[in-house]
């Protein structure tokens, strides 16, 4: 019932893309220009909102295919460290650029919305400077010994390029069997006969 609800969440989310992306029931820009809409009329408009819902259906199921599943604490990091920041950011911006073409800095609403833009375009090439600068600082080069023991941690471990193994000595190990080739018997199984 679960996996169930999980689909029937995806045609949900695939119908309301369909109405507020791609123009719900109309026929795709270059169809809907044939002979004066005729094939936004009757059916039409059903089937172009069944093939762009199938479109989007396409995509998720594509993608969950083939995308590696994220652990829920990363999929929530995502959202509140980077998403919601972004949306934020974007939502400024739109409110800038949208002011700039309706001039509220001036009456050359061109020369406006290309400074806001390039303002914009400036402060976010700033941040990833920043951001990139900021995780070099934090990688920390770690030295790979040139020389490991692959069961030290108790499971093998194999040696990565331009490391070679450390040879275990076999002193103080335990003869497996005596001068006769006869494997050495425990007290245990000495006494068991």
């Amino acid at each position: 019932m679960f996996f169930l609800g999980e689909y029937i969440n995806m045609f949900t989310v695939s119908a309301l893309a369909t109405t507020m992306f791609l123009g719900g029931w109309q026929a795709p820009p270059g169809i809907a220009a044939i002979n004066d809409g005729m094939f936004n009329q009757g059916w039409w408009g059903l089937l172009w909102f069944v093939i762009k819902l199938w479109m989007f259906m396409f995509f998720f199921v594509w993608l969950r295919g083939t995308l590696p599943r994220v652990r829920y604490d990363q999929f929530m990091r995502f959202g509140w460290k980077f998403l919601i920041p972004v949306t934020l950011l974007w939502v400024v911006s739109v409110a800038f650029i949208h002011g700039a073409q309706l001039a509220f800095f001036g009456e050359n609403t061109r020369t406006a919305t290309i400074i806001v833009v390039g303002v914009i375009s400036a402060l976010a090439l700033a941040v990833a400077w920043v951001w990139e600068g900021r995780h070099e600082a934090a990688a920390v080069v770690v030295e790979r010994p040139e020389e490991i023991d692959p069961f030290a941690g108790g499971y093998p471990i194999p040696p990565l390029p331009g490391q070679r193994l450390h040879e275990p000595s076999l002193q103080g190990a335990h003869p497996l069997a005596d001068s006769a080739g006869h494997p050495e018997l425990t007290d245990q199984e000495d006494a068991r006969g």
